[in-house]
């Protein structure tokens, strides 16, 4: 019985030894980026785990055994090798972790005529674009005043109160030297009494790209205060699902607006997509002094596009628009006014619009571009 109990407290013995030589070597892990030391890396080795100091330095005990050691951290690529080590020694190791490289999606602008990544414009081009678009579309779903309100530079001023109108100002040019296109085409009326900006909804819109000054040589004189090109919203390629999009909002002043947006391909190469919105605001009047604070409206609107891309690059935009637009001001209706009786100003407004984008690559290597526009109005005071 004894000589077991001390063949026992032997192998104990030796276990105990073997462990405390298994685990007797330290390891400093010098962590480094771009030739400068890492603060806040997590070092892992085996079991262990240690964070690096201000001086990208972390200490770790671990066993003689080939063991794993593995740095990381947010926003750089993970690091990691295999040492063995003898028992009572210190080893410091060195890790570079190289920066996970972001690539962010080009921005293509078509504000200087072509497509082209914002970087390869000649000129300054300011881009709305993404989520800023989709806030500004739920602030205001009628009308684009509140879409280019708060870019730099850019004002939306209201002109004709009565019809409740507002005009579109860069770096404080007047209305009529700004030019103001969808798709890059003139689509607004040059004589609209400022309804082109709260006609037009903006649930169809992928980005506002704006030129502030330096424009004229590509626009003209119109455009010597800057352009502001609204760029719609293409259809999803075959395959995809269509977008149909439906927005019902009513403000506390019970102005209402239902706007509905479809995008849908037709073939590998084409596709269409078609903006409705119908739009009711009654006659406000807060302080109840029988004139009008804003004027009531009532307005629909319809237009549908057509989109074709070739193999070769080539592209035609094909579309039309149609706006039929009542607004009352003045007196509010059935009001009597000391000694002229009554005012009603009635305003009534309609358009019509068609317009081509074309961009052709021949075989030449010639490129040719075609922006055609036409339209009819009609503005009635009643």
């Amino acid at each position: 019985m004894g000589i077991t109990r001390s063949g026992v407290a032997l192998l104990l013995l030796l276990a105990a030894r073997t462990s405390h030589a298994q685990i007797a070597a330290r390891v400093r892990v010098s962590v480094q980026a771009a030739g400068k030391q890492l603060p806040e890396a997590i070092v892992v080795a085996a079991a262990d785990t240690a964070r690096t100091d201000s001086a990208g330095i972390a200490t770790l005990s671990i066993d003689t055994a080939p063991t794993r050691i593995t740095v990381s951290k947010l926003g750089f690529r993970p690091d990691s090798l295999y040492v063995t080590l003898r028992p009572g020694t210190d080893t410091t190791i060195v890790l570079t972790l190289e920066p996970l490289g972001i690539e962010l999606a080009p921005v293509v602008v078509s504000i200087a005529r072509t497509e082209q990544r914002i970087e390869d414009v000649p000129i300054r081009v300011e881009v709305l674009a993404g989520e800023d678009v989709g806030e500004k579309n739920a602030m205001r779903p009628g009308d684009l005043t509140q879409m280019v309100a708060e870019i730099p530079g850019v004002r939306v001023p209201p002109i004709n109160a009565g019809a409740g109108g507002a005009a579109l100002r860069i770096q404080g040019f007047r209305s009529q030297y700004t030019e103001f296109l969808t798709d890059g085409l003139p689509l607004a009326g040059a004589s609209d009494a400022g309804l082109s900006l709260v006609e037009v909804p903006p649930l169809d819109l992928a980005q506002v790209e704006v030129i502030k000054a330096g424009a004229a040589a590509l626009y003209g004189p119109s455009a010597l205060g800057g352009v502001v090109n609204f760029v719609t919203r293409r259809p999803p390629p075959q395959g995809k699902r269509a977008i149909r999009e439906l927005n019902l909002s009513q403000s506390t002043y019970r102005e209402s607006d239902a706007v509905t947006f479809i995008a849908s391909p037709l073939t590998r190469q084409s596709g269409y997509s078609f903006l409705g919105s119908v739009h009711h605001a009654p006659v406000i009047d807060p302080d109840h002094d029988v004139w009008t604070d804003t004027p009531g409206s009532t307005r629909v609107s319809a237009r549908p596009r057509f989109f074709w891309v070739g193999d070769n690059g080539s592209r035609v935009l094909i579309t039309a628009g149609y706006s039929r637009d009542s607004r009352v001001s003045g007196a509010i209706p059935g009001a009597t006014i000391p000694g002229d009786g009554t005012f009603v100003d009635s305003l009534r407004s309609s358009g019509r619009d068609v317009g081509s984008v074309v961009h052709l690559n021949l075989v030449t290597g010639t490129t040719l571009d075609f922006h055609l526009a036409t339209q009819l109005s009609s503005l009635n005071r009643v």
